[in-house]
């Protein structure tokens, strides 16, 4: 994991310097790293490789770009993650912070440090991020995030109409059914109710859409898509104009095509299975 920072002083950008960082684990305050040495990439950015990184920590990180630099605002940056094309802030540990930001930009305001920190971006992009994320992955079959699973069957079965129930995945959480499969000599159907399927099936074997949290298992489109939507959730909130909202959810709608049509693309087409009902219209 690479992480980056840009220093300037007095308005244009630092060259020349040698900047050290700090990477504190914030569950527990120790650092990971103390005083590692940045490498000068140009134009004011520095890099430094971390090896280390783990997904399941939080992180901050705090860049010193030396006495060279007047004063503190100048001398003291926060550092950023790089997540191959995605850059995400970095205090926080989290590419869930880079993708708000993607929407914070979208919308001419400042980039946050901390899904938690103080101020109506964060406290926005804190409250309305999951809802958008599941609500966009749900929209669509997104082959990164299509799932595959056995049920067992509830000890408790329907009331009426259907023999079994089976309770939906959690883990990873289950967004949509796709698919039972299906045996055709028995000619079953099924139906989700609340968070079971039921069915007149003995065994349940589901394709399905799971819940992504790791934003690097997302599809760069679909991050894209995310981003924008959450862009226009929250743009009224932030800027006051219902233009740039409805703009924004125009936007949102060519990008969620764009990135459903590459998506498309990645697969063999399923075939169709004939049924009574499409001999009958032959």
């Amino acid at each position: 994991m690479k992480i980056t920072v840009y220093f300037e002083s007095a308005g244009a950008y630092a060259t020349g310097l040698s900047p050290t960082l700090n990477i504190r684990d914030i569950s527990d305050g120790s650092l990971a790293v103390t005083a590692g040495e940045m490498s000068e990439v140009g134009d004011g950015f520095y890099k430094y490789d971390f090896p280390a990184y783990d997904y399941s920590k939080t992180y901050s990180i705090l860049c010193d770009g030396t006495a060279t630099l007047a004063t503190d605002d100048d001398r003291y940056k926060p550092g950023q993650f790089s997540f191959g094309e995605v850059v995400s802030t970095a205090v926080g540990g989290s590419s869930i912070v880079g993708l708000c930001n993607q929407s914070l930009l979208m919308l001419g305001q400042k980039s946050i440090i901390s899904m938690t920190e103080e101020g109506e971006a964060a406290r926005l992009c804190n409250g309305r991020y999951v809802y958008n994320r599941d609500a966009t992955i749900r929209s669509y079959p997104w082959n990164c995030a299509i799932a595959r699973t056995s049920l067992a069957q509830s000890a408790s079965a329907p009331s009426w109409k259907y023999d079994y129930k089976y309770a939906l995945p959690t883990d990873p959480y289950c967004l949509r059914v796709l698919s039972m499969e299906e045996q055709e000599e028995s000619g079953y159907k099924w139906k989700v109710e609340g968070r079971f399927i039921l069915t007149d099936a003995a065994t349940c074997y589901i394709e399905y859409l799971k819940r992504i949290t790791d934003v690097n298992e997302m599809d760069m489109l679909l991050r894209e898509a995310i981003a924008t939507r959450l862009a226009a959730d929250i743009c009224y909130a932030l800027t006051g104009s219902s233009t740039q909202q409805e703009r924004l959810w125009i936007l949102f709608e060519q990008k969620l095509r764009q990135a459903k049509s590459i998506d498309a693309q990645e697969g063999t087409p399923e075939s169709l299975t004939t049924d009574t009902f499409l001999n009958a219209r032959n």
